[in-house]
């Protein structure tokens, strides 16, 4: 896993870690695959922490295939441009310019659709024993579009349901999941 950590006071650290999350369309792009994370009983996309070694665009397509089973995907490229996240405490989330992460000479299709620092809360992960410390994700999200559908082969250590949300405003509002996680489906569902 890619960590740093950063003073924030002098007698304060905060663990940051690299992350990425991938927003998976099926083949008509009408639709989000999401997963219900355990861990945080919310409705969230595939994801999860870039290991050593890796770039961020491979870490999602990583990520979302050990969780979903789905590997037969294709990037798109996409950017968020402006995207507005409204929390109750501005310190849980703050969009990051996605050019200031990228290697230059990175290829379209590396880049990501937003960056995004969000606060991951103190909390018990219980099919794992274990408790996770409030740390920093700076989050690489990407846009991605299933190919060709398959039977979905779903990691139960992290997820417990999956759905396919349609990407309507109504939908979007009635999700039970993080306002940064709306915020991105209303973006993405602006563009389809």
């Amino acid at each position: 896993m890619s960590l740093t950590e950063r003073t924030v006071s002098s007698e304060r650290k905060i663990r940051v870690h690299k992350a990425t999350t991938l927003y998976l369309l099926n083949p008509d792009r009408t639709h989000v695959l999401l997963l219900k994370h355990k861990g945080f009983n919310a409705w969230l996309p595939p994801g999860g922490h870039v290991d050593d070694g890796e770039m961020p665009f491979q870490s999602t397509l990583r990520e979302c295939g050990e969780e979903t089973g789905f590997w037969d995907i294709t990037l798109l490229r996409l950017n968020a441009g402006k995207l507005s996240i409204i929390t109750k405490d501005p310190e849980d989330q703050i969009q990051l310019e996605p050019t200031t992460f990228m290697r230059k000479g990175a290829r379209l299709a590396e880049k990501p659709f937003a960056v995004i620092r969000e606060k991951i809360r103190e909390h018990n992960r219980e099919e794992e024993n274990l408790h996770v410390q409030e740390h920093f994700h700076n989050d690489y999200i990407f846009v991605g579009q299933l190919n060709s559908y398959g039977p979905i082969n779903l990691d139960q250590i992290e997820a417990e349901d999956y759905q396919w949300l349609p990407l309507k405003q109504e939908a979007i509002e009635q999700l039970d999941t993080f306002p940064g996680v709306k915020a991105v489906l209303g973006k993405i569902k602006r563009i389809f």
